[in-house]
């Protein structure tokens, strides 16, 4: 699974894969999030969150917020799992902490 790192405007989103075992875990949890009819806030400049990229399937993960895009249709459930603060740590890690620096501080 290919993570992306959507913050930079004019310039190349970072991107790196998750190991298998990591990629798992992720869609396992995702899996046993409870369904919602609230959407994330528009996205501005800035930090807009994480999108998973998965065979046919684009998972946005933002504001607390995790939205499936497959094959057309979009659903989305409620972060009740931190998948985002668990990316935003490994973005950390990656060097990108001034652009996640919010989300780590919020939880």
């Amino acid at each position: 699974m290919e993570v992306e790192l959507d913050a930079f405007s004019g310039r190349p989103n970072p991107q790196w894969r998750l190991p298998s075992h990591r990629s798992s875990e992720v869609l396992s949890k995702i899996g046993s999030l409870p369904k919602t009819q609230r959407l994330p806030p528009k996205p501005g400049l800035g930090y807009r969150g994480f999108i998973l990229h998965e065979d046919d399937r684009s998972i946005r993960v933002f504001a607390g917020i995790v939205q499936i895009q497959e094959r057309g249709a979009t659903q989305s459930y409620l972060d009740t799992a931190g998948i985002e603060v668990e990316l935003a740590r490994d973005a950390s890690q990656r060097g990108f902490e001034e652009v996640v620096r919010q989300v780590l501080k919020e939880h």
